[in-house]
């Protein structure tokens, strides 16, 4: 992540323009609860675009999204979620089930966000 962090800081400053999101992509492996990879979030500096971490991984669903959603959040506190590398690879003929299925995990980590909000963690 710290590469990355290094390269969305430059790119956004050297931009010469508004950019309007940035895709880092997360873990390819299931290291939920690593603290150490996404400690450099702490020192990403592009505060008019909207950061997407790629911590949707289908191998352990929406449990392991909570969990590196909520070790992520330590360190960066806004942010969407997407595929940890984009759709390009994914199963499924027309990747329609890929991106059914991320709206799927991407919804539920929403509507828990949204209950814990109401009703306290």
């Amino acid at each position: 992540m710290s590469l990355l962090v290094r390269m969305a800081n430059h790119a956004v400053a050297q931009s010469g323009r508004a950019v309007d999101w940035v895709h880092m992509a997360g873990p390819r492996y299931l290291r939920s609860e690593d603290e150490s990879f996404f400690r450099p979030l702490s020192d990403l500096n592009t505060p008019d675009t909207r950061v997407y971490l790629g911590i949707v991984l289908p191998l352990d669903g929406i449990p392991g999204l909570k969990r590196r959603h909520a070790t992520a959040s330590q360190y960066l506190s806004d942010f969407g979620v997407a595929m940890y590398c984009g759709f390009g690879r994914q199963p499924g003929a027309n990747g329609m089930e890929t991106m059914r299925e991320h709206r799927r995990m991407a919804r539920a980590l929403r509507d828990s966000d949204m209950k814990e909000e109401r009703n306290g963690p």
